[in-house]
């Protein structure tokens, strides 16, 4: 990074033995739990649909679009056909090549041979291989690959660092735009330094043919990967406002924290802490984003921090106990809001792998086949109330069906025919774009037969996330789905729909358009049997457009008063309010809605007017 550093001397027998058994001891130690049982629920549900996209060629951009990509199973390996094995080999190699690569950083960058240097050193070492996660290795790997880089000036570490920033998007498209701005952040200061174009036009240029190849390898071929890019666009966009949650940061503390973190590389004043911060700069307001969206994600950011910070260590010149506490304090501090934030914080991670860390390394790498054996044993037992009846099982028979709103473990259970929609789980279609992918499809050839609607565990039907009203999630494709299929079975955990060949509703027609105020009751048009539907439109005000791109949106709330005076409150994914919110009848308790109201939790947009649609 401007001067040369000295390498370390692996002729000598100490510098070679006592860092390779360090290594070896640690890495078993922190051996991570690799896979896990088939389970039913939200997130297990996506975790084993990841798995059978993988194992039946289904293609992600051209069939599925979602937030994880085609290798997205390896964060969550199931025993399904070779997954496992893939996953154990994968991971640990990635796991190996980093911390490899964060040693190497280490030990070219030349520190004090001093008893506080190494403890420092040894701390900081067992924190990132007890601590980080698969993804976490992903966007570390490629930071640690950018910095050797640039001390050594060897190709091979930037091509290596080009071919995991864009593995890691076909991983999962977030850390793939994190380790991408990594080393689109890199290659401007590298130009900024040295002011060679070509080389950060190669760069870049390597990114995208990269991507490519790793595309081609999979797929054999370029198709779905223009809407596996919009897609992501779309996914990233509309998060900020569907998945957002309206409970606020301690802005003091946090505030106290970022002045802490950009104190310290003014603090320290070396020119390898300046550029480290260059490249992390866009890449932590990427994940800042990402993680304050939910509550539920803070901790993410938690983890991220520190593992920087580890980064920064391995960069300094000696091991400094200012710079120390200096960290501590910005940790105690975000430790702080988090608490404030959630009231009871758990830590995933937040243990170490000393005693189970052995038991993972002999179950994953020297008794994989029986360790997958019990996966399955135990992913049957998880599964036994999704099986289905046998009555039920004869309608379907091997004809395609799916699942709503997202539980796709009845797939798992009854080994069925899936033939999964594009944005296979509601809750996730909160644009317009992505419902409508969804739409199209049911009111294809290409949809199934029959759709299993689940509703065990949720309070109805009609139940979301969040608070939401199920219906309201993706209008346009409930409206498919209700004009194309036609109820013949409700049992005590599923209704099974089945696929019609004639159409059931009319189409849309627009019966009244009202113009109303925040926090008003509006009246609703009454026309008897059949459906009523609101099409809401709404513009952010400048700063509300600013805030959700910054930082996340408020909350955005739709109320129902009943027949029999009864007031039902749900949270609105306003992005597709536009499509047709759901009015009449309300399903809950199947009465007529005579009357709505919409509201913020806070004024950053501006209403603009409903039509009631039928």
């Amino acid at each position: 990074m401007g001067y040369p550093s000295p390498r370390p001397d692996l002729k000598n027998y100490k510098d070679f033995f006592y860092p390779s058994l360090l290594f070896i001891i640690i890495f078993i130690l922190s051996f991570p739990k690799i896979g896990g049982p088939v389970s039913a629920g939200l997130g297990p549900s996506f975790e084993f649909a990841l798995n059978y996209f993988f194992l039946k060629h289904i293609q992600m951009g051209r069939d599925i679009i979602f937030t994880y990509g085609p290798l997205g199973f390896l964060i969550f390996p199931k025993p399904v056909g070779h997954n496992l094995l893939i996953s154990v080999i994968v991971i640990s190699l990635l796991k190996i090549a980093f911390l490899l690569s964060f040693l190497y950083l280490h030990f070219l960058i030349k520190k004090p041979n001093t008893f506080l240097s190494k403890l420092g050193f040894l701390v900081i070492f067992a924190i990132l291989s007890f601590f980080i996660d698969f993804g976490s290795i992903l966007v570390f790997l490629t930071a640690s690959l950018l910095l050797l880089y640039a001390e050594t000036k060897s190709k091979y570490f930037i091509v290596l660092a080009i071919a995991i920033s864009s593995f890691s998007l076909l991983v999962k498209p977030s850390y793939g735009i994190i380790s991408i701005l990594l080393v689109t952040s890199y290659s401007i200061i590298n130009y900024l330094q040295f002011k060679n174009i070509k080389r950060l036009l190669l760069i870049h240029l390597g990114i995208v043919l990269s991507f490519i190849f790793e595309w081609v390898m999979i797929y054999q071929g370029l198709s779905g990967i223009v809407d596996y890019w919009y897609g992501t666009l779309e996914l990233s966009f509309g998060n900020s406002s569907a998945m957002a949650m309206s409970l606020e940061d301690n802005w003091i503390l946090l505030s106290i924290f970022f002045l802490i973190y950009f104190y310290l590389v003014f603090t320290v004043k070396e020119k390898r802490i300046f550029i480290l911060y260059g490249m992390f700069l866009l890449p932590s307001f990427a994940f800042f984003k990402y993680a304050f969206t939910r509550v539920d994600h803070i901790h993410y950011f938690f983890f991220y921090i520190i593992f920087f910070y580890c980064l920064v260590f391995a960069c300094l010149r000696e091991f400094k106990m200012r710079v120390f506490l200096i960290v501590l304090i910005s940790l105690c501090v975000f430790f702080a809001n988090m608490k404030y934030v959630r009231r009871e914080i758990r830590l995933s991670r937040a243990k170490l792998y000393a005693i189970n860390g052995l038991k993972h390394f002999e179950a994953s790498i020297l008794n994989l086949e029986d360790y997958e054996k019990v996966l399955l044993e135990t992913s049957r037992s998880n599964l036994g109330n999704k099986v289905l009846e046998k009555n039920v099982l004869q309608i379907i028979g091997s004809h395609p069906v799916d699942t709503y709103p997202w539980e796709t473990t009845y797939v798992a259970a009854n080994n069925l025919n899936w033939q999964p929609r594009p944005v296979f789980q509601s809750y996730v279609a909160y644009t317009p774009w992505l419902d409508k992918k969804n739409a199209v499809f049911f009111n294809s050839p290409k949809s199934p037969k029959f759709i299993i609607w689940d509703v065990k565990n949720r309070l109805s039907e009609v139940e979301s996330i969040d608070g939401r009203y199920l219906l309201n999630d993706e209008p346009l494709t409930i409206y498919q789905i209700i004009n194309r299929y036609r109820l013949i079975y409700r049992g005590k955990n599923i209704v099974l729909f089945e696929k019609s060949f004639t159409h059931h509703l009319k189409e849309p027609r627009l019966i009244a358009y009202e113009k109303s105020q925040w926090g008003k009751w509006i009246k609703v048009p009454f026309i008897g049997h059949g459906i009523t539907r609101a099409r809401i439109n709404v513009s952010r005000k400048f700063i509300g457009s600013l805030k959700r791109f910054l930082y996340k949106e408020e909350e955005f709330f739709i109320e129902y008063k009943l027949e029999d005076g009864d007031i039902k409150k749900y949270r609105l994914v306003i992005d597709n309010a536009v499509s047709g919110v759901w009015i009449n009848p309300f399903i809950v308790k199947f009465l007529r809605v005579p009357r709505i109201r919409l509201h913020f939790v806070k004024r950053l947009r501006k209403y603009q007017g409903l039509g009631f649609i039928c």
